[in-house]
């Protein structure tokens, strides 16, 4: 609907859309397509509409807030040994999902009993 009427305000409502969940979109497999679509007709009525500057910014940067970046993709995981693996999986997944007093305390439980010796740094 933004696009349809790419006037002053709608142009902003679909930038702010595209910054805040713009990258979600376009990652997630079942809207990557529309989103993509979206994203490229907002580039091609910011080049063939006369806009003012500060238009053209809020497109450009709605357009790189969405878009992943190709060097990102580039740089590879840091590889960590096993226990540490497991340490951030503890960390991360495990304590997030924890509900209730007793789950965090057996979970800290499962933490103490690692070997925290110089080898887990």
């Amino acid at each position: 609907l933004c696009l349809k009427n790419f006037a002053n305000h709608s142009i902003v409502v679909a930038c702010t859309l595209l910054e805040k969940c713009g990258r979600w979109l376009y990652v997630n497999q079942k809207s990557r397509i529309r989103c993509k679509k979206m994203l490229d007709r907002m580039m091609l009525l910011r080049s063939k509409r006369f806009l003012d500057q500060e238009k053209r910014d809020l497109i450009e940067n709605a357009y790189n807030a969405s878009m992943p970046s190709q060097r990102a993709a580039m740089i590879p995981e840091k590889e960590r040994p096993t226990l540490q693996k497991y340490i951030l999986f503890l960390v991360r997944q495990e304590l997030a999902n924890c509900h209730s007093e007793s789950e965090a305390r057996v979970l800290l439980k499962r933490l103490r009993k690692l070997p925290w010796d110089e080898q887990c740094r």
